[in-house]
């Protein structure tokens, strides 16, 4: 029978802190936004708009999720009504 170390299975001594890139960061500061306005400056019946004008499967906050995101890492605006079909 071998003898294992404690240290070298478990604990925080073993967990390696990851940098992540550039674009990883913009990317999750991007769905941040997206989400904090959602949550704050989309009033219940543009929520309700979401809702109605996205496809089936998707949740309005999803599709909302799905234009937002892109243009928010493109340092664009972020669309507060859904497009018009």
């Amino acid at each position: 029978m071998v003898a294992i170390r404690p240290k070298q299975l478990r604990g925080p001594q073993r967990r390696i802190k990851r940098t992540r890139s550039a674009a990883q960061v913009k990317r999750n500061n991007a769905f941040r936004a997206c989400c904090t306005y959602w949550r704050k400056n989309l009033s219940v019946n543009q929520k309700f708009q979401w809702e109605l004008a996205g496809p089936f499967p998707l949740t309005a906050f999803n599709y909302f999720l799905s234009l937002n995101l892109d243009r928010q890492v493109n340092d664009l605006d972020i669309i507060e009504d859904p497009p018009e079909d």
